[in-house]
């Protein structure tokens, strides 16, 4: 276990919370902009992760393979618990019927 277990942990909590509170607005305000939207968050996501590993790679040598690996298990449950959730939500939003005469003319 690293010492910095509870960084990561928080870190990719609040990370995802943001990216995913800016992708639900995103569809919900301008659906045709949200897969634009999603892959330049995730490029920029991953570059950003890719970055922070690399600096803590050079600066904490011996601690870096701990940090790595615990950062790369966590990188892939919260992408994937993201594109769950993403999916049932927009699944949810195109297949919910109207419910007055404005969504209907929609």
């Amino acid at each position: 276990q690293s010492t910095y277990s509870w960084f990561i942990f928080g870190f990719m909590i609040i990370t995802t919370a943001l990216i995913h509170f800016v992708l639900t607005k995103t569809a919900a305000n301008n659906p045709k902009k949200f897969i634009p939207t999603f892959m330049i968050i995730t490029a920029i996501k991953m570059f950003g992760y890719l970055t922070i590993l690399f600096v803590v790679a050079l600066i904490k040598r011996q601690e870096a393979m701990g940090f790595v690996l615990q950062f790369l298990i966590l990188y892939f449950l919260y992408s994937i618990f993201e594109v769950v959730v993403l999916l049932k939500q927009l699944k949810n939003k195109h297949t919910k019927p109207p419910t007055n005469h404005v969504d209907i003319l929609k």
